[in-house]
């Protein structure tokens, strides 16, 4: 359990993640397969042995994953702080990354090291063992400079091919696509079509994969999507915009 005040393996984890859903459970089985040794603690839910550890280990761990909802990194990184060891790398892996950035930048300033990251891979994914798998590093203003190289290890370490660009470059992208597939599939999904009609072409398939990720989505991946990237509303209006023109101009032909 998350609340045991020893630890249960005998050698530090390397890797500590914090949230043991659905997203901290694959990374650290990915992790795991490629020889690094994990643990885990979770506020909410417990981890199983010997994965759980105590809030402690990230006094000794090389990493420490924030993997919790964007809304939740705050309280997360602020928890995390008073256990952190000098040579510790944080790094969030929310699929926004300025408000992330500006979180951690708030919390951690330039006492700790901390790297925003976006790995564009999930559980389902990583069950379909599809490649490549992607990751996006974000550098940030504070003087932990090689803290961005030693993700982009890590990352490496685990098969990942790793860009890095600024977070508002990322969240500018992520709302081009990211955002507004999942804002065209939840119309699909309000519209109340089958996506797995037996008619449906070839070409739709494509299309239906992200319908039913959304229909999955407990709600919290979209709105983060929508209502914590900077880009995203603009994004949606211009969307909006061009299929009335559109709508308007089949119309009338």
């Amino acid at each position: 359990m998350s609340n045991r005040t020893e630890p249960p393996l005998t050698t530090p984890p390397e890797l500590v993640v914090i949230g043991y859903g659905k997203f901290g459970a694959a990374l650290i089985s990915l992790a795991q397969a490629h020889g690094i040794l994990c643990g885990a603690w979770d506020a909410e839910r417990p981890v199983p042995d010997p994965i759980g550890v105590p809030l402690q280990a990230c006094s000794t761990a090389s990493f420490v994953v924030l993997a919790v909802p964007v809304p939740a990194i705050r309280r997360a990184a602020q928890a995390i702080k008073p256990w952190l060891g000098l040579h510790t790398v944080v790094l969030d892996v929310g699929s926004v990354k300025v408000e992330p950035a500006d979180i951690l930048r708030d919390v951690y300033g330039t006492e700790t090291a901390w790297v925003p990251a976006h790995p564009l891979f999930g559980p389902a994914s990583l069950a379909r063992g599809e490649q490549p798998r992607r990751v996006v590093l974000c550098a940030n203003d504070t003087p932990h400079a090689a803290a961005t190289s030693a993700v982009r290890d890590l990352f490496e370490r685990l098969g990942c091919v790793v860009v890095n660009v600024d977070a508002h470059t990322h969240d500018r992208k992520m709302a081009d696509s990211h955002a507004l597939a999942f804002f065209v599939a939840r119309g699909i999904v309000e519209l109340g079509i089958d996506v797995d009609e037996p008619l449906a072409p070839p070409s739709f398939q494509a299309m239906a994969t992200t319908v039913r990720t959304v229909r999955e989505d407990a709600g919290h991946l979209f709105d983060v999507l929508q209502n914590h990237n900077p880009y995203a509303a603009d994004m949606r209006e211009r969307y909006l915009e061009v299929m009335r023109r559109l709508h308007d101009e089949l119309k009338n032909s």
